[in-house]
C-alpha cells in the first residue's frame, strides 16, 4: 500500500531535482521511513530525475571562494 500519493503527471518535463522537503520526527517507526525511503527510489526510477528528501530544519549554503576566505576556510584545488 502506497504511503505517498507520487504521480509521474505531477513532474514537469524541465524538471531536473525533486526536493522534498519534511520532518524527519514524523516517523512513527524506522521501518516506515524504510517503507517511505522505498517508494522514494521506486518513484525515482519511474521518472528518472533525481531526487533529494531533507529534513525542514537543514540549512543549506552555497559558498564562493571570498565567502570561505571571510570565514577562515579555502577551497582545496585540484
Amino acid at each position: 500500500m502506497s504511503e505517498l500519493k507520487l504521480q509521474v503527471a505531477q513532474i514537469n518535463e524541465d524538471t531536473v531535482l525533486i526536493v522534498i522537503r519534511g520532518d524527519f520526527t514524523r516517523f512513527s517507526s524506522m521501518e516506515k521511513a524504510r517503507r517511505v525511503k522505498d517508494e522514494l527510489r521506486e518513484f525515482q526510477s519511474r521518472i528518472n530525475k533525481p531526487i533529494l528528501f531533507i529534513d525542514d530544519s537543514f540549512c543549506f549554503e552555497s559558498m564562493n571562494d571570498e565567502q570561505l576566505k571571510q570565514i577562515g576556510l579555502q577551497r582545496i584545488k585540484d
